[in-house]
């Protein structure tokens, strides 16, 4: 029996900075239901809560108010060891600053995104994907924006997570890097991934069948994506 219940929910969901020094919060009243399967699209100006939604979604950060569930389960009420394990076996993460381990080369890097055995060998497949075959053994220091990109995206799919939250995946690429991030995203989700992608290209945008805004931490009416 096909399980038809959304994977990722969050529930009025509000996450607050502090009111003595100004700033309103940086989510208020989220919800978003997103399908097993599912491509959405997020869209927003800077400074609108995109990178804070996705951390919070993805077990990182915890809400001032309202739910994350997984799979049905209070995200945010699991032990932390257990959240962990669901962060790093079922939910993918492509941070927009990267947060490479300076000192491990791309291969080993994108092997820590990888619990199984024989993720050393996933890892080279990864980054041969992604173009960046001759660059396995090289430090981060020693790879350029993009191709430090590219090693973040190979990392946050190491593990064939089941949802992968995805913040500016080409904000730093090459037109033809670019070409081979989404294409690779486009494996990941005819595969059966499911898929939040934070972005401002707008090729990109048009390419999920579900588009959503958010402005000043609301999330605004969700709309098909334009053709």
């Amino acid at each position: 029996m096909v399980d038809s219940s959304p994977l990722l929910v969050a529930s009025d969901l509000g996450h607050g900075y502090l009111p003595d020094r100004g700033q309103g919060p940086a989510l208020e009243g989220v919800n978003l239901e997103l399908q097993r399967g599912e491509f959405v699209a997020l869209c927003g100006p800077s400074g609108s809560g995109k990178s804070t939604l996705l951390l919070a979604l993805g077990g990182m950060l915890t809400p001032t108010s309202g739910q994350v569930r997984f799979d049905d389960r209070d995200l945010y009420a699991l032990a932390g060891g257990e959240r962990r394990s669901i962060r790093r076996e079922r939910l993918g993460f492509a941070f927009q600053s990267m947060h490479l381990i300076p000192y491990l080369n791309a291969q080993a890097n994108v092997a820590l995104g990888d619990p199984r055995a024989g993720a050393g060998s996933r890892a080279l497949k990864r980054l041969v994907e992604l173009g960046l075959e001759d660059r396995a053994s090289h430090l981060p220091e020693q790879l350029s924006a993009g191709e430090r990109q590219r090693v973040a995206l190979a990392r946050a799919l190491a593990a064939e997570p089941q949802v992968l939250l995805a913040d500016e995946p080409t904000g730093n690429l090459d037109p033809e890097s670019s070409a081979l991030v989404c294409r690779q995203l486009a494996v990941y989700h005819e595969a059966g991934g499911t898929l939040l992608l934070v972005t401002h290209d707008a090729e990109l945008a048009r390419g999920a069948p579900r588009l959503l805004h958010i402005a000043a931490g609301r999330l605004m009416g969700a709309t098909p994506a334009t053709p």
